[in-house]
């Protein structure tokens, strides 16, 4: 039984994803043997952390051990080799119900609840169904003792095991479940945990909403299990209605007027609650988003924390009240609706083309022929790992010399690298080992290559959103003026997702993003082309990512629309190291560069290079800094001598015999059989094929065997002729 990634990774991102925007902070993992010891694991609250808790995860559950995650992240100051507490975790996103008893999993198979949940973790069903049911939180909790006490509630109402704990770690879906003796001796079987979703249909809900629907606010004693649920189906509202989450913003502020709520927010009590209540107390007051940020980050700020991290909470708010508002779950008090004035007809600005003058207009200004091209984007996409950020740093050290080393044959040019993930001392390391490869003199780059780090400085971020409002940063006016002062031919900034903070999947938002990074690098009098390295989306489990599929690159497709130039740089596939007859074990060594938005060909139409070591001379010993070398695959194979030929044919006619005729494709591909069994390669067979079937030595051939209908070749008889005419016939292994 094998764990599914795809189910693993996407459970860290449901539970971590806004904790990766929002706050930050480290995922634990745990990895414990039946009946033995607990392993942790830590890393940090991102893309790439999520990528690195998948491939540990993968590696304990194949070795036998249960794997558990973290249900909230822990903060920056976790001790390092211990596993986390309670004082470890100051904020939660979701609230988990652990339904492992046979009532608690009736509650859900009946869905015997007043809320429904966003997702599910199936974690066995033998000897009875039991999971794990998630509740999103529209805002994160910070009142620790709150969150216990709604996990409580929860819990109860559902009759499920109580895990009120905010250090508490739950079963990863996608993981193998390995019961322990006393688990197998009570008929627990070995299974698959599995996720489901409901994203769509069911929206984040406030603790409030939460405390009231699970009769939370029954005191001093929880209800009865037997109390009658109360209604809580949707119905049509008829006009203004009072607002969810106990806000009560449509009736008078007389329960819990404005001066409460700010003392709450000043005692720093459920500082999170009161917050967003006065958020959309003061929208509701027709405030601007600007307005309401501005206003909480003056007034709301708690000790011990920072105003950007009261920032960055306040506007997540504010999106999230602006979003109840714009879907109708909530209605502003007393809203005046006046009809807004005819506005005049404007104009479109569609004329005629007039007659053109071909011969005065300028030239594309690329760079390099149809790779970069100045007042353009280019998107270069690749799996982590393969090699992009080496690539770049190759083509800026080959713009900026003017060697000749990638056959781009340019005059020296200006070029600036904004790496987010790197330190400044391993981009140096890579530029120096690309220098010494190709023999490119350090002087020759030295005032016209420009470098700066996200590691050693603040990172370089574009955009961010406020309430909604996708919001250029003083870094686009920096960088556009750096460009022109500069006088940059190229800017290369990598990764691309790290220069925003905006949701990754939203069209509008993303377009926004990639049109203030490309207005960054065009000015009145001069141009740059800019390049933006980019990750791809991870494949569905068990598929590889395709060179010509520009639609790998991951977020939302309006990247690629504003993107000129769409590169995919990805390894070497099976298929391509059987066409250009490199052996299995060496080809993870070879990569190919494809222009994913013009074309795709054959291996020899695409740019390839090795991965190279190269060995640098340190002041004690050497290291190998990795660099990527052009290569060229061959693509001929050469004529097929009489004996090949006469082997495919018997082998051809010999299936065919035996009643499993060879294909194009699938189990009886014939390129695939024939390569393996008589070391012919690949394109070769391929070509003999194409032109036996144009000749009409093979044709297709139609055979019954145990009450299947099989298709496939077959010879001719002229294809007979043919092979008689090779010679007598050699010993035929029918197989």
């Amino acid at each position: 039984m094998e764990p599914n990634a795809d189910h693993i990774y996407r459970h860290l991102q449901l539970l971590f994803s806004r904790a990766a925007k929002e706050y930050g902070g480290q995922i634990e993992l745990g990895a414990i043997v039946p009946d033995g010891g607990y392993t942790s694991f830590r890393t940090p609250c991102d893309e790439a952390g999520f990528e690195a808790a998948t491939e540990w995860a993968l590696r304990q559950n194949r070795m036998g051990k249960n794997v558990y995650v973290g249900k909230n992240p822990r903060n920056n100051g976790w001790p390092e080799g211990k596993s986390g507490t309670d004082d470890d975790v100051d904020i939660a996103f979701n609230i988990v119900a652990d339904l492992d008893k046979p009532e608690a999993a009736e509650v859900i198979r009946k869905k015997d609840l007043p809320l429904m949940y966003r997702y599910v973790v199936r974690t066995g069903t033998e000897p009875n169904l039991r999971g794990h049911i998630y509740y999103d939180l529209d805002e994160p909790m910070r009142n620790m003792n709150s969150y216990c006490r709604i996990q409580e509630i929860v819990a109860q109402r559902v009759k499920g095991d109580n895990i009120p704990d905010p250090r508490r770690i739950v079963r990863l879906a996608g993981t193998v479940s390995y019961p322990d003796k006393k688990k197998r001796d009570e008929n627990y079987k070995t299974e698959l945990t599995y996720l489901k979703t409901y994203l769509d249909g069911r929206d984040p809900v406030s603790p409030e909403e939460l405390r009231i629907a699970f009769h939370g606010n029954a005191e001093p004693n929880p209800p009865s299990f037997d109390d009658p649920i109360p209604d809580l189906s949707p119905t049509h509202v008829q006009g203004a209605k009072a607002n969810g989450g106990g806000l009560g913003l449509v009736s008078p502020r007389v329960k819990d007027p404005d001066e409460a709520v700010e003392a709450r927010i000043s005692a720093n009590d459920n500082w999170d609650n009161a917050v967003t209540k006065m958020v959309a107390r003061l929208m509701a007051d027709g405030l601007s988003a600007d307005e309401v940020v501005d206003k909480a980050v003056a007034e709301y700020t708690a000790d011990g924390y920072t105003v950007e991290q009261t920032r960055r909470e306040v506007s997540a708010k504010v999106r999230r009240v602006l979003k109840k508002y714009e879907t109708g779950q909530w209605v502003k008090p007393d809203l005046k609706v006046v009809p807004a004035e005819e506005d005049a007809i404007v104009d479109l600005g569609i004329r005629p083309v007039g007659l053109l003058q071909p011969m005065l207009r300028k030239k594309r200004e690329y760079l390099v022929p149809q790779r970069f091209m100045r007042g353009h984007v280019t998107l270069t996409s690749a799996a982590p790992g393969v090699g992009k950020s080496t690539l770049a740093i190759q083509e800026a050290v080959a713009l900026v010399s003017g060697h000749d080393f990638l056959g781009f044959e340019v005059e020296p040019m200006r070029v600036a690298i904004i790496n987010n993930e790197e330190s400044g001392d391993e981009i140096e390391r890579r530029i120096e080992a690309t220098c010494q490869c190709f023999e490119v003199p350090l002087e020759s780059i030295a005032e016209n290559l420009f470098i700066r780090s996200g590691v050693d400085a603040a990172k370089f971020v574009i955009a961010k959103d406020v309430g909604g409002q996708i919001m250029a940063t003083p870094h686009h006016a920096a960088l556009k003026k750096l460009v022109q002062d500069l006088k940059l031919d190229l800017l290369v900034i990598d990764p691309f997702v790290q220069t925003h903070f905006v949701t990754e999947s939203s069209n509008e938002a993303i377009s926004r993003v990639m049109v203030l990074l490309r207005d960054s690098v065009v000015g009145d009098e001069h141009s740059a082309a800019l390049n933006l390295v980019h990750h791809i989306r991870k494949p569905p489990g068990g598929l590889r990512a395709s060179a010509d599929d520009m639609m790998v690159a991951r977020g939302a497709s309006s990247m690629l629309g504003e993107a000129h130039f769409v590169f995919n740089l990805s390894d070497m596939s099976k298929r391509d190291a059987e066409e250009v007859g490199i052996d299995e074990d060496d080809r993870r060594s070879y990569l190919r560069l494809d222009d994913a938005k013009t074309k795709m060909g054959p291996p020899g139409d695409a740019v390839w290079f090795e991965r190279h070591g190269e060995d640098m001379v340190r002041k004690f010993d050497t290291e190998e800094v990795g660099v990527l070398v052009p290569w060229v695959p061959d693509t001929t194979v050469g004529m097929a001598t009489q004996t090949q030929k006469r082997q495919l044919l018997e082998y051809i006619d010999g299936q065919h015999g035996l009643g499993k005729p060879l294909t194009s494709r699938g189990k009886r591909d014939i390129k695939s059989l024939a390569t393996k069994k008589f070391k012919l390669r690949r394109k070769m067979v391929r070509d003999l094929v194409r032109d036996w079937k144009r000749d009409g030595v093979i044709e297709t051939v139609r055979v019954t065997k145990g009450g299947q209908k099989l298709r496939g070749v077959g010879l001719t008889v002229k294809g007979r002729k043919l092979l008689k005419s090779y010679g007598p016939e050699a010993d035929l292994k029918r197989t």
